[in-house]
């Protein structure tokens, strides 16, 4: 069988059927520790609504990875399929003390079973193949039938807009070549179908009535949850982000991804976009070593710097050389680096050695001023008018750190202030000039800093004062007017690897404070609730227990 020959099959349950003569259903969920993913994701979600003596339908069971786990969980459990392939599969796993109803059949006549029966219906696999609405609403009144009032139902559709990504990625031309419509970028329903997340919802607030009242949990969306009744949560989110590496979104958003894509392939696996950070005129030690006439004491010897703390060696901002430098530097991450951002840092730079430069002080006297740290400020202004001389698609934004304050910004044009040091303060005053900020605050979203005071922290910064609370705690942009807040852009957590030797250590550091950092930057703070989010950080410890990730089990020690 192939899929030429199983286009001519006209009956869709023969269709249906033959299908998986070509598909592997039974090792789809666990051929690799990926695929695992999805069934854990789905089995912690069925499991918030379980009660003990539950009875569960299986509607398209498949293989029975869903009909085995519950029942193996002392669940009675009716499975029901329509594959010949299925069958034979499930039927081979089957043994006496599985307590298991298996049948084959087809999921629009559930005749077999009595109305209000089951206290939780799987329906993960029948809406993969109906076509018409009509047999959708047949399958979903079914589904329908057969549950308790008070019950719950779980659908799964196969998105239509998650498609575009996968396929994207195997094939960048597939924008070209896919078998879609191109005008309403609908996926053509062979040999399965697909639907948008709009069309999903509007199926179901159609053919259940129950929707809006709750009765239906969840809605599955082939690779990642969706609540059928209001907004997913931030955790629920980084849960579906792990998995799926990408976040599902519109077609013609991805398509606006496309041609960047095309222009270079870094981060495309992760849908992630690349932004070099080049820390200039401050910590340059490296290139002083190899350059020492970029520096403001060329005849002296310069070295690289091998410990952790603040060099008064820094760039000379007024020479030629060191201008012309920058400028090749920028045109190189220009041409490594297709995305809209580049990183200049600013940070930690000190004045001394500009102060007692005889050419930074002459460019200080030619710029009216007596405040060095307008050089820095100066320096960024020529690079940014190299950058802003480009054709368009050359261009770059340029972001600093919020030193980049303490001097005469308003000679710069359009760029993004990381606030890190007073970070709240140095965010609202960026805001007030008129630029972007990104609150990244040292306390408490350098996750690099101990987590705890207890005595296995790892060797690493801080006092362990920087806990998951108080991360979860800080509220980003609090108390700030609202003209300002449209300046506000996120939040970024950093992590600096001085004392990293061991990838242990970088993922004790990280999880699950990132998931923290997460929520509070998509969470508003009324929805926000500690006790609640450490709940559903349980959710995520059957992943980490998975992946092996050497994550804080003092926070969430995994349930036994």
């Amino acid at each position: 069988m192939d899929f030429e020959q199983l286009a001519k099959i006209e009956n869709e349950s023969e269709r249906v059927n033959r299908t998986y003569d070509i598909f592997n259903e039974e090792s789809r969920l666990n051929h690799s520790n990926a695929a695992r993913v999805e069934f854990i994701t789905t089995v912690n979600y069925i499991e918030k609504y379980l009660k003990e003596g539950d009875k569960i339908l299986d509607i398209g069971a498949g293989a029975g990875e869903y009909s085995f786990y519950f029942a193996r969980k002392g669940y009675e459990v009716s499975a029901i399929e329509l594959a010949d392939a299925n069958i034979e599969a499930f039927r081979k796993k089957l043994t006496p003390e599985d307590k298991i109803d298996l049948v084959q059949g087809n999921a629009l006549d559930l005749s077999r079973y009595a109305d209000k029966s089951f206290d939780i219906v799987l329906l993960f696999g029948p809406l993969y193949h109906l076509k018409n609405d009509a047999d959708k609403q047949k399958c979903i009144s079914e589904a329908k039938r057969v549950c308790k009032d008070g019950g719950k139902i779980f659908f799964a559709f196969i998105s239509n807009d998650f498609v575009f990504l996968t396929e994207f990625e195997y094939d960048v031309n597939y924008f070209s070549n896919g078998d879609y419509d191109k005008e309403t970028f609908k996926l053509n329903d062979f040999p399965f179908v697909f639907h948008t997340v709009g069309a999903a919802r509007k199926l179901l607030a159609d053919g259940v009535e129950a929707i809006k009242a709750g009765k239906v949990a969840a809605v599955l969306l082939a690779g990642g949850i969706f609540m059928v009744k209001g907004m997913i949560t931030a955790g629920d989110l980084m849960a579906y982000v792990m998995y799926v590496n990408t976040l599902i979104t519109t077609i013609r958003r991805i398509v606006e991804f496309a041609e960047q894509f095309q222009r270079g392939m870094t981060g495309i696996e992760r849908f992630v976009e690349i932004l070099p950070e080049i820390d200039m005129p401050g910590h340059f030690q490296a290139a002083l070593a190899a350059y020492p006439e970029l520096s403001c004491t060329p005849d002296e010897k310069h070295e690289v710097w091998l410990s952790q703390g603040v060099s008064a060696d820094v760039m000379n901002v007024a020479a030629p050389a060191a201008i012309q430098f920058t400028k090749d530097v920028v045109d190189e991450l220009i041409t490594l680096f297709p995305f809209g951002y580049i990183h200049l840092g600013g940070d930690e730079c000190p004045t001394s050695k500009w102060e007692h430069n005889e050419l930074c002080k002459q460019r200080l006297k030619e710029l009216g001023s007596t405040n060095f740290r307008d050089l820095q400020t100066d320096f960024y202004k020529q690079v940014q008018n190299h950058i802003l001389a480009k054709p368009t698609d050359q261009q770059r934004k340029l972001i600093f750190w919020n030193e980049m304050l303490h001097g005469n910004t308003s000679q710069l044009k359009d760029i993004t202030v990381m606030a890190w040091i007073g970070a709240d303060g140095a965010a609202k005053e960026a805001a007030k000039r008129g630029f972007d900020n990104i609150l990244s605050p040292q306390i408490p979203y350098y996750i690099n800093r101990k987590q705890s005071d207890g005595p296995n922290e790892p060797r690493s910064q801080g006092n362990g004062s920087e806990t998951l609370e108080r991360v979860y705690s800080y509220v980003p942009a609090k108390g700030i007017p609202q003209d300002l807040l449209p300046k506000y852009k996120g939040v970024q957590a950093n992590f600096w690897t001085e004392y990293i030797i061991e990838n242990e250590t970088l993922e004790y550091l990280t999880f699950p404070r990132l998931i923290a950092v997460a929520e509070a930057g998509w969470t508003t703070q009324a929805r926000r609730d500690y006790k609640n989010f450490v709940e559903r950080l349980n959710q995520h410890v059957p992943y980490f227990e998975l992946i092996n990730l050497s994550y804080g089990k003092h926070v969430v020690p995994m349930k036994k």
